[in-house]
């Protein structure tokens, strides 16, 4: 699980963010809502209790405390869990006695919660203090991950027993904006992937110029730090690794010697090479977890309408069976039958049910002829009726379930229905052009370089696709497997 904070001054503008996003349009995304110390969980009152409440202190000018709480794509937790776990970070924060709002999204690709936080206390009227919140939230979060079998996130400012600490720098917003918008990975990763071991184990400058060569990528002076460039981009070497930092790799290899040529004929392309064979692999992937993800939605739908056949089989003999008790019980069945599902209407399934059990009389002309004396047949229509009822509840069960199903199962299709095929989808490259282009780049960059280009799962998954020889992909993997080593 990974937390954000943000801090601000209104509680009305962050609600309505909250429910209806920041155009106004989105409040199909709320999943559900729920509130800590409040009187009430109306939006349009919350906010003014909240600021209500921040008024007791004079000092506090940003009262607002915002923290979202996000799991990893493949992690699901049920409502009660993730309110559990917002209990748990709010009690670890000190702010267990404060008053929370809490909204789940729908409208990512994984599962999420904001906490709309009063910094005010509402009894004490004094002010909560912010100050290492990162690391308490951090210390929180991965003591939950251990304890809920979750995927131990590793942390900046706190790490449990057996965990290492995150020693990279963030991207930059732009690079995650690309990563998100492509869906590949942007030129911060790729040289993260790609140069992070040469950069820790390199021996001397020149060593790490060479190494640095052979992908495309050099070391260039910035100001006070340096950036790794392909000659047309740039990112900063602490984006790398914490350790990679100028001050960092001058105590581990002297004062920074610069290349002393300019930047070598062709290794610009070469690099190029080497994000192309990424970006191609990440694309495979992409399309084969697409793939399966469509056999899956298809064995899906194949169950449902077997589920479907059968509820619908279900209700029918029901129904039928319902009409044969009613044939019993009374002399115009089909009579009692409309009335019988209008006293569903009026007053619920089981009080009808009831009512056709006990008193069978107002659901029609009981069966049998007679003056002030009941015939055989008439008592035989009247022991029927807690027969007809059982009936009928049973149809009524089977009626309802069947609807519940039908309404899911039409949701779902409609939320999967896939759109038409746009002009750029008919431009996108095929599989097979992939597979060709993945070929093309491994023949000039060789399999070691791939090796260490990709990871492992990229790696396998690139010798399945291209059907290599064996003896050629295991002599590339034990290069890698020693650079590890």
């Amino acid at each position: 699980m990974i937390a954000k904070v943000t801090r601000g001054r209104g509680f009305k503008g962050l609600m309505s963010y909250l429910m209806t996003g920041s155009d106004g349009r989105q409040a199909d995304r709320v999943e559900w809502t729920s509130g800590r110390h409040l009187f009430t969980l109306d939006t349009d009152l919350v906010p003014a209790v909240m600021h209500s409440t921040a008024g007791e202190s004079e000092q506090v000018e940003r009262p607002v405390y915002h923290l979202a709480i996000s799991l990893h794509p493949s992690e699901r937790l049920d409502r009660e869990a993730l309110e559990r776990v917002v209990d748990r970070t709010l009690a670890d924060l000190g702010l267990e006695g404060h008053q929370a709002f809490l909204v789940a999204h729908n409208d990512a690709g994984h599962q999420h919660v904001h906490v709309m936080i009063n910094r005010v206390h509402p009894d004490t009227g004094k002010a909560w203090r912010p100050s290492h919140d990162y690391a308490r939230i951090e210390k929180s979060l991965r003591h939950q991950e251990r304890e809920l079998g979750l995927i131990e996130v590793k942390g900046r400012h706190f790490a449990i027993d057996g965990q290492s600490r995150y020693q990279g720098a963030d991207l930059s917003s732009g690079d995650q904006r690309f990563s998100q918008r492509m869906g590949v990975s942007s030129f911060g990763e790729n040289v993260r992937a790609v140069a992070r071991r040469d950069m820790l184990e390199a021996g001397s400058w020149a060593q790490l110029h060479e190494r640095l060569g052979e992908v495309g990528l050099r070391i260039e002076k910035r100001g006070r730090g340096i950036v790794l460039t392909d000659g047309d981009l740039k990112v900063k070497a602490s984006v790398v690794d914490r350790k990679a930092s100028l001050a960092c790799l001058e105590r581990r290899l002297g004062p920074y010697e610069p290349i002393g040529k300019k930047f070598p004929a062709g290794k610009s392309e070469r690099w190029q090479e080497v994000r192309a064979l990424r970006t191609t692999v990440e694309e495979l992937a992409n399309r084969r977890e697409a793939s399966r993800s469509e056999g899956a939605e298809r064995w899906n739908e194949q169950v449902a309408e077997r589920q479907a056949a059968r509820l619908g089989s279900r209700r029918e003999a029901a129904s039928r069976a319902f009409d044969d008790q009613l044939g019993r019980v009374f002399s115009d069945p089909a009579k009692a039958r409309r009335t019988f599902d209008a006293e569903v209407g009026k007053r619920g399934p089981e009080k009808a049910a009831t009512s056709l059990a006990r008193e069978p009389e107002r659901f029609g002309r009981l069966r049998g002829r007679g003056g002030p004396f009941s015939s055989a047949e008439r008592w035989a229509a009247i022991d029927a009726a807690p027969h007809a009822a059982a009936a009928a509840r049973e149809f009524l069960e089977a009626r309802a379930t069947s609807k519940i199903f039908r309404g899911k199962n039409e949701r779902r299709t409609a939320s999967d229905r896939k759109a038409p095929r746009t002009r750029s989808d008919r431009r996108r490259s095929t599989e097979q052009h992939l597979k060709r282009t993945a070929t093309r780049l491994v023949k000039r960059l060789g399999w070691t370089l791939a090796a260490k280009a990709l990871t492992a799962p990229q790696y396998q998954l690139l010798k399945m696709t291209l059907r290599v020889g064996r003896v050629a992909m295991d002599a590339a993997l034990e290069v890698q497997r020693g650079a590890e080593r």
